[in-house]
């Protein structure tokens, strides 16, 4: 007969709250990893250790809780993660809210299972390129850190239904969120965008944005505007030549029926002959040297033929430099004045849908 020598006050909380261990509010300075058994350690499934004083992880801790698949260590003093913490194999949930972190902790991008992952309120200023690695990632929280952009490879989490980034300092998101089939709801509060992708939001999947207190936004695609969950804006100005400015672009009106569609091209080119914008070689020539259009130019070609800006909102054509845009305003987005946007990869389609939508 085997010989239990756990502490009798953590196995009876194990045995009354379903194979979980309640260290809430505790003062633990580190993980209980000597009050149970070996066997018993085997059975914990959740570890709750919120707001305590916890500066560390032990390097043996997967070794320990080898089958836990929930860990809350929110409001506690982690500053980094060990390098064992990938061996935990069984992890789904992991909540690191309001820590030390000043970099996003690499260890988490091997957890296989992880499903939800929150980092809020942290000093985070980067997220890695090896984000795309995290396959099973449904559920995404890194507000209220100091994020200035999202690596296109967040792509790569084909499952992410989630994304939480609110109250940091981005100006856009990649495009290549477009391209996650599951993707249902985004949270970009309080930060500094001033333009979305083309594509953005286009998914059926996609139900719910919210980007209230971005004082320089003042577009969104059309497809957007009625998934809107919250939105408030100081800037109730109409889409200017000097509001283009702030884009890095230049609207240049084309040579239509009623004059409403316009070419949004990098602000210092300027369109051909005929009121026509310039060409695709051309514009790309002109533009070599520009690297803030919409988002920073791609490391190759053949990421833009892979991820290209969008797609026509007609003919769904890929779009890559040249984008013909035909806008309308709106003041039904909770009573503040807005532009709705949509994008073509030629006049002929644009005067098309807006033939078929009386947009």
């Amino acid at each position: 007969m085997d010989i239990c020598d756990c502490q009798l006050e953590w196995l009876q909380c194990l045995q009354s709250t379903e194979n979980s261990l309640l260290c809430n509010y505790s003062g633990l300075k580190t993980l209980p990893t000597d009050k149970l058994c070996q066997k018993h350690q085997g059975l914990v499934k959740k570890i709750y250790l919120k707001s305590n004083k916890i500066s560390s992880i032990p390097d043996n801790f997967h070794l320990v809780f080898r089958n836990v698949m929930e860990l809350y260590l929110p409001s506690n003093r982690l500053d980094e993660l060990p390098a064992s913490f990938v061996h935990l194999a069984c992890l789904e949930n992991v909540n690191l809210d309001t820590n030390l972190f000043k970099a996003f902790p690499k260890s988490l991008f091997g957890l296989a299972k992880l499903k939800k992952l929150v980092l809020r309120n942290n000093e985070i200023e980067v997220i890695p390129s090896e984000i795309g690695k995290m396959a099973m990632l449904q559920h995404l929280d890194v507000s209220f850190n100091k994020l200035k952009w999202i690596p296109g490879n967040i792509g790569g989490c084909k499952k992410l239904e989630k994304l939480w980034v609110n109250r940091n300092r981005l100006s856009t998101l990649p495009r290549q969120l477009c391209e996650i089939p599951k993707l249902a709801e985004v949270n970009v509060s309080s930060n500094r965008i001033t333009h979305l992708p083309i594509d953005f939001g286009k998914s059926p999947e996609f139900k719910s944005f919210c980007m209230d207190d971005n004082k320089m936004f003042c577009v969104v695609p059309h497809h957007l505007k009625p998934k809107v969950h919250r939105f408030s804006c100081t800037w109730r100005t109409p889409l200017t030549h000097e509001i283009a400015l702030h884009f890095g672009l230049k609207l240049i009106t084309l040579n239509t029926r009623d004059g409403s569609c316009l070419a949004l091209m990098p602000e210092h080119i300027h369109p051909c002959s005929e009121g026509k914008p310039m060409s695709l070689k051309d514009t790309a020539a002109r533009a070599i040297h520009q690297d803030n259009f919409f988002e920073r130019l791609p490391a190759s070609l053949t990421e833009y033929l892979i991820s290209p800006m969008g797609h026509c909102y007609f003919c769904n054509l890929a779009l890559y430099w040249t984008i013909f845009v035909d806008y309308a305003e709106t003041a039904d987005l909770f009573g503040t004045s807005m532009h709705s946007v949509a994008y073509f990869c030629s006049v002929y389609c644009a005067i098309s849908f807006k033939a078929l939508n009386g947009f």
